[in-house]
């Protein structure tokens, strides 16, 4: 059922922005001097007359203000059904550390962590949601909304009587206020929130792990015995490393089971069940126009070739058919993505579990804890990536330059065969097709006489396959 179909006078310095949670969004160029933009639901169990109030209650806005063609849609929640306690070094922080085979006493680090800037936001990012803080200072609540829209007031009755066994009446009924308070808008904005929140914590770990905690913990550890340093810099230093990008993710895998998946979920309530609902935007734009877009919680298709698109993605899916353009600018978290063809352009992903690349040409990608697979490489590209795997299926021969720097990854990389090149490893305890070296030159040259092309590989504790 369509929500909304109007066109927008537009030109090749018209951008359109859009920001959109819980919507899928799907977007193509045509030859025309317009934007057509065109809203809708789809529900496979709702009737009409309860799509035509999902519809009215879809908050969406488009605004025209010169070159500017602003799209804003907002969706649903899921549940919020997590302990949201501040104490959280001691969940997922420990979590993250069992798999560690060391037999040393950790309590040092976790001392420096306590202090980390990150953690004492938490309380102000909380305060989005305004959570009445309890009498030992505390924010723990187990609210679930889909349950109060189901049963209300007797669902109410039983979540807080705990808090009044506990805290006393005045803060049962200070909880009971907060619950039926709660807006949209305000869980939007904690969304957003947190989701910096988890990503900045992740960074300061890892800095604080790379600068040792400052002298404190340097004196602290010396009582470790001398072989501390030689376990530090062969074992423990990327373990904490990699312990700190995975506590950055278990948090923010808390915060996705409360507020959504990759889906575009939306709830809608009728006979007193709660029913999932698709809210979908087709935009098509002329061709020299500028797009940019931030999608949330929601799949993301382009159609066509995009010229220098700026695009924020999490928690969601993408699929492009091309990319171009030399200021073009994706970043994708928390979501999968498949790409036909990339040609220039700056690629980021943040735990991105998989994303595959047809073919690229002048690619830029950094890659946080994600994995990716290239079937063809080719011009000039640099690679920087952490904690996950790498998988170049063909060098084409018309490559240039390939610049990979890796740390704590797997790579498997497949070498032209029938063109001259060099290839140069540096290598910090890391292995170069399966042997550890720290230094590494390959002159291949079946063709006789020089070339300027080459491959320069950085690894630090990182297994490289190259053949």
């Amino acid at each position: 059922m369509t929500k909304t179909k109007e066109t927008v006078k537009a030109s090749k310095q018209s951008t359109i922005y859009l920001d959109a949670s819980h919507t899928n969004v799907e977007v193509d160029t045509w030859n025309k001097d317009y934007v057509e933009i065109e809203a809708y639901i789809e529900s496979k169990k709702l009737s009409k007359e309860d799509l035509k109030l999902a519809l009215k209650s879809w908050d969406l806005d488009i605004e025209t203000e010169g070159n500017a063609i602003t799209i804003r849609s907002k969706g649903s929640q899921g549940l919020w059904t997590e302990d949201m306690s501040v104490n959280i070094l001691n969940e997922e922080s420990i979590e993250a550390l069992s798999n560690m085979d060391f037999n040393l006493n950790l309590g040092p680090l976790l001392e420096g962590l306590s202090s980390l800037e990150s953690l004492k936001d938490l309380p102000e990012a909380l305060n989005v949601l305004r959570i009445p803080k309890s009498p030992d200072g505390n924010y723990n609540m187990d609210f679930d909304f889909d349950k109060y829209q189901e049963e209300g007031e007797p669902y109410l009755n039983s979540w807080s009587k705990k808090y009044r066994k506990e805290y006393g009446e005045e803060y049962e009924n200070e909880m009971r206020q907060w619950a039926k308070s709660i807006k949209q808008s305000d869980l939007d904005s904690f969304e957003k929130g947190m989701e910096n929140w988890g990503e900045n914590l992740g960074k300061d770990i890892e800095k604080a792990i790379e600068e040792g905690f400052g002298k404190d913990f340097e004196k602290k550890m010396e009582k470790w015995g001398e072989d501390f340093g030689k376990q530090f810099e062969e074992k423990l230093a990327p373990a904490m490393e990699k312990w700190g990008e995975e506590f950055g993710k278990a948090f923010e895998e808390k915060m996705e089971e409360a507020f959504g998946d990759s889906k575009s979920k939306n709830l809608f309530e009728s006979s007193n069940k709660t029913h999932e609902l698709i809210k979908t935007i087709k935009i098509k734009m002329p061709k020299k126009a500028k797009l940019k877009l931030d999608v949330r919680h929601g799949e993301l298709k382009m159609a066509s070739v995009i010229s220098n698109p700026d695009i924020t993605i999490s928690h969601g899916k993408f699929l492009a058919n091309s990319i171009d353009g030399s200021n073009a600018s994706i970043n994708i978290s928390y979501s999968n993505a498949s790409i036909q063809s990339w040609n220039e352009g700056a690629l980021k992903l943040n735990y991105a579990s998989k994303t595959s690349i047809k073919s690229a040409k002048d690619l830029m990608l950094n890659a946080v804890s994600s994995n990716i697979d290239i079937e063809n490489l080719s011009g000039n590209s640099v690679i920087d990536g952490s904690f996950g795997d790498l998988y170049v299926q063909n060098i084409a021969e018309d490559f240039n330059n390939l610049n990979i720097v890796l740390e704590n990854s797997d790579a498997l990389l497949n070498l032209p065969k029938a063109i001259n090149y060099k290839l140069y490893f540096k290598g910090n305890q890391s292995k170069f097709n399966k042997e550890k070296t720290n230094n590494k030159t390959i002159k291949h040259n079946p063709n006789n006489g020089d070339s300027n092309k080459t491959i320069v590989i950085n690894a630090k504790y990182s297994n490289v396959i190259a053949e």
